[in-house]
């Protein structure tokens, strides 16, 4: 049985979004265990109520950048410019994330295009808007959340071997 959804949107676009949407998953997972080494690793107060792994895994994308950004200012973790330009790319791409994530993906028949739904938060106001969208275009976030994940592992790597 198929679904509505994939009666309505291209299996290359939906195999795109289901492989972009998992990579992110596992960006935050990582990030949360990154956290974790670079507090185990610095001995950051005793593993404190906060500083566990389900509180981490619950926290939304953006509070987990928070804590991964105050866990590197307070560790210190080397070498520096690798974890900050770290930081840089989750901020940059936490849009797109987010978008791919909660967005509502269809197929515009009067633009005869491929769309998608979504809200975007300005100033304290929710704000709809609607872009165009294809495979081709969540490939290129894929290409970019491989190379985020990828540096994530690295780094978790580098602090467990005690080079962080």
């Amino acid at each position: 049985m198929t679904s509505i959804v994939e009666q309505n949107l291209p299996s290359s676009l939906l195999r795109a979004l289901g492989a972009y949407t998992q990579t992110c998953a596992h960006i935050e997972l990582h990030t949360a265990v990154l956290i974790l080494e670079i507090e185990k690793y610095h001995r950051v107060a005793p593993f404190t109520k906060d500083v566990s792994f389900p509180v981490l895994r619950k926290l939304t994308a953006g509070n987990l950048l928070k804590r991964l950004k105050r866990t590197l200012e307070s560790c210190q973790p080397t070498p520096k410019h690798r974890f900050d330009e770290l930081v840089g790319r989750l901020e940059e791409g936490k849009d797109g994330r987010d978008i791919a994530v909660h967005g509502a993906f269809y197929f515009d028949q009067a633009k005869q295009s491929f769309r998608v739904n979504f809200f975007k938060k300005v100033g304290d106001l929710l704000v709809e808007e609607q872009t165009e969208i294809d495979s081709a275009l969540v490939v290129l976030h894929q290409v970019e959340a491989d190379s985020i994940y990828v540096e994530i592992l690295e780094l978790i790597d580098l602090v467990r071997s005690g080079a962080a």
